[in-house]
């Protein structure tokens, strides 16, 4: 599916006019925005990680979580799931943390993204004006974020009765249910209390902010800044089309939406496309794969980092 799209959009936007758009660009700029982007979404992402992990499984320090976390850049460039496991199997190998109690915390904080991401999107879609017609995604995300929400009241509703005298009377006998009662994988949502939820959320909302303002951040570096109004409206969206398991992390599918939301909203915006030596599906093709390649190698150099001598210690079982 990646190369299909990408094939797609090679044969609209030959390589060669891809990196004559590059040359283009501020790259001491991007540079600067791309090195800041990456280390303050992890030193953000890690305080959650940290908060969460120590929560619900084990006790971790903020040092340890950063180079944990540093390490599985290079698992996630393989399967972004791939990389949260093997935090798991760290926490399991060097604190004897249950590894599906570890997991567990960590899908805890996964599903306060997507939370966030679909309150994003649901705000955006209400204030502003969709001109998706040809794709229709304002009505399909108002719908499926609806559907999420429902079913996450509902999640959050049978934690927080699971253990009532009444329900357990009630549910007696039914095995499935006191299986999923007693999963370590689910322990995180069974002690999670409504502070524990707002923590979380007011913990991981800085994460999704720095990622929809990575948009703003790729597109000013070429010269053509995307309006703010039409990050906030479309950023989400996007975001949450590349989380569905269609493509691997987005790569392709992210790119055809930038181009297809943001192109009329960059039209005349900018010295490079007042020239008229470049077009906006030009420019924001250029600008979001090389924002994607760039963070993509920061994020290997990170993780390589990680795993040499100086997090060997890391490693080391605890008594």
């Amino acid at each position: 599916m990646t190369a299909l799209i990408f094939f797609f959009l090679f044969r609209k936007i030959p390589p060669v006019e891809v990196l004559k758009t590059i040359w283009a660009a501020n790259i001491p700029l991007f540079i600067f925005y791309s090195v800041g982007y990456v280390i303050v979404v992890m030193l953000i992402d890690c305080a959650a990680l940290q908060w969460g992990i120590s929560r619900f499984s084990t006790k971790v320090t903020f040092r340890e979580t950063l180079i944990m976390r540093g390490a599985t850049y290079l698992l996630m460039m393989v399967n972004y799931n791939l990389g949260q496991g093997g935090m798991a199997f760290y926490l399991k190998r060097t604190h004897k943390a249950p590894l599906f109690k570890t997991l567990g915390a960590i899908f805890y904080l996964s599903l306060i993204d997507l939370a966030i991401l679909f309150g994003a999107a649901i705000l955006a879609i209400k204030l502003g004006h969709m001109n998706d017609s040809n794709f229709l995604l304002g009505p399909t995300i108002l719908k499926g974020s609806s559907l999420f929400f429902i079913l996450l009241l509902v999640w959050i509703l049978f934690w927080k009765l699971a253990d009532h005298p009444f329900i357990k009377n009630c549910t007696k006998g039914f095995k499935p249910l006191d299986w999923l009662c007693h999963r370590p994988l689910f322990f995180a949502f069974k002690e999670s209390s409504l502070t524990d939820y707002g923590i979380a959320i007011l913990l991981r909302a800085p994460t999704i902010f720095m990622v929809l303002l990575s948009f703003y951040f790729w597109s000013d570096a070429f010269r053509s800044p995307i309006p703010f109004s039409s990050i906030v409206l479309y950023a989400p969206i996007i975001l949450l089309v590349g989380t569905l398991p269609i493509t691997p992390g987005g790569v392709g599918m992210v790119q055809a939406l930038c181009i297809t939301l943001f192109k009329d909203k960059i039209a005349g915006a900018g010295p490079l496309i007042s020239s008229h030596q470049y077009s906006p599906e030009q420019i924001l093709f250029a600008a979001s794969l090389l924002w994607g390649m760039t963070n993509l190698v920061l994020k290997l150099l990170i993780g390589f980092y990680c795993l040499s001598k100086k997090s060997k210690n890391f490693f080391v079982e605890t008594s």
